[in-house]
């Protein structure tokens, strides 16, 4: 049972034909999802409260009803009245009075509701405030749904998560074009497969640890453009366009560019610690994507990975949905329990890559936070000034 930040007390949960939303009694504030907003607020306005809430830095306001970590206190100045908005990111919903409500741009209603609601005699404001309450009240199918339920998927990525393929679950829209990351996978598809047709490429491409310094040091970067197969090869595109353009998108092509660099660099580099006398070659870049992998896994949180599932004891199989955080923790493990093999000798997998560049990525990611933050408090200054 969530309960309200201010008073303490239980929500109350409002059921509809579409789903559900929660409200207090005493202050009236209600704990909404984005996504009800979307369909119910302006698109414009809508849009620009979510960048500020995304540049807002962590929130200094009451615990959110869902996470319990504090909320972001937006200030929409381009309101006739600006109005204080309480955000929460991690979560996507908005915890919002009813002057708050009141104050929000309500979507023009579809054509033939319009024309349903030509003869109400309703002055305008109490017909603005009738149609926001009308909207609001549909909540989300999703919040509904099981969480283990992913029945919403289009049929495509269905089908990629039941071979074995994890889908993002309810993307938003990029900001940007993600033109690193296409360039990036375009020149490792056609390094790639140019170089499966040249014998023993990998040797020479590759990375050895025993000959680290080969080519000046060189195969550092070129074993990210050599893969030892075409499954190989897809696999790893796959999630570095997956995961990558959505990473860029909040760094910036260039921040990327030097994730994917630096935490290539740091995985070769641990694979050389880990075992300095391997003559074995090793190619790929997974070390790269792994930094990718954790940068959004800690950014991105509570974004949900559909996944293919079969419950013990049961024929049918199903797809679920999980947090980022819980996937990449998932991963990690994996990661740990495959160096220890690959330092018996028991896997060819180079686990130690994946390692580094895990590393790389969190430094990465705490660099960002202290990035951002510094930014929004100049812009914030800056405004004051």
């Amino acid at each position: 049972m969530y309960q309200c930040p201010l008073c303490g007390q239980n929500l109350t949960k409002n059921q509809t034909d579409y789903g559900f939303f929660w409200s207090c009694e005493s202050c009236g504030n209600w704990l909404i999802s984005f996504s009800v907003l979307r369909r119910t607020i302006e698109t414009s306005f809508l849009n620009h409260l979510w960048q500020k809430a995304q540049t807002a830095g962590e929130g200094k306001g009451a615990a959110c009803p869902m996470c319990r970590k504090p909320m972001n206190i937006i200030l929409m100045e381009a309101l006739e009245t600006p109005l204080p908005f309480i955000l929460c990111k991690n979560c996507g919903i908005g915890w919002l009075s009813p002057k708050a409500r009141a104050a929000m741009p309500v979507q023009p209603p579809p054509a033939e509701k319009t024309e349903e609601k030509e003869n109400s005699k309703l002055p305008p404001e109490a017909a603005k405030i009738a149609a926001l309450h009308e909207v609001e009240l549909i909540g989300e199918r999703a919040r509904s749904e099981n969480q283990f339920d992913a029945s919403h998927l289009p049929l495509w990525q269905k089908v990629l998560a039941i071979i074995g393929v994890p889908v993002l679950d309810r993307e938003d829209e990029l900001s940007r074009f993600p033109w690193g990351t296409v360039l990036v996978t375009l020149a490792t598809l056609g390094t790639s497969a140019y170089f499966f047709t040249i014998f023993r490429s990998a040797d020479y491409y590759g990375f050895i640890p025993r000959e680290f310094d080969r080519d000046s040091g060189m195969t550092f970067i070129s074993s990210f453009l050599i893969h030892g197969g075409w499954a190989h090869l897809l696999s790893n595109m796959y999630f570095l366009m997956l995961f990558g353009r959505i990473v860029e998108n909040k760094t910036g092509t260039f921040l990327f560019l030097a994730l994917l660099l630096f935490s290539t660099i740091g995985g070769n580099a641990l694979t050389l610690c880990f075992d300095p006398q391997s003559d074995i070659p090793n190619v790929g870049a997974s070390g790269g994507i792994a930094g990718v992998l954790l940068f959004y896994g800690f950014t991105f949180p509570r974004k949900k990975l559909v996944f293919f599932f079969t419950t013990y004891g049961l024929m049918l199989p199903r797809l679920i949905r999980i947090p980022s955080w819980a996937a990449l923790m998932l991963w990690v493990l994996l990661q740990v329990f495959g160096a220890s093999f690959q330092k018996a000798g028991m896997s060819e997998v180079s686990y130690s890559s994946h390692l580094g560049g895990l590393l790389v990525g969190l430094v990465f990611w705490l660099i960002s936070r202290f990035w951002v933050k510094k930014d929004v408090t100049g812009k914030v200054r800056d405004a004051v000034e």
